[in-house]
């Protein structure tokens, strides 16, 4: 469901190959879940969202365009 190899998928699952993000993402599609669900211990918490805001109100109008723009093409990875 991937598209992957089975040799590759064998080689990530022994840790002898670096996953490349496309790949991450093919897996996670076929799982119906997030790179963030494999990559974090803990969903993001009500003051993690917080952080990003403050994060981002210190930033110019272009840099909040840049992070609204990596944002959409996140989520257009992940099919949202």
């Amino acid at each position: 469901m991937a598209d992957i190899s089975d040799r590759t998928y064998a080689d990530i699952e022994r840790g002898n190959a670096n996953m490349r993000a496309g790949t991450l993402i093919s897996i996670c599609r076929a799982l119906n879940i997030t790179p963030d669900d494999i990559l974090t211990e803990e969903d993001i918490n009500q003051s993690g969202i917080e952080e990003i805001f403050t994060r981002l109100e210190s930033c110019g109008n272009h840099e909040k365009q840049t992070a609204a723009k990596l944002l959409d093409i996140y989520l257009s990875s992940l099919g949202k």
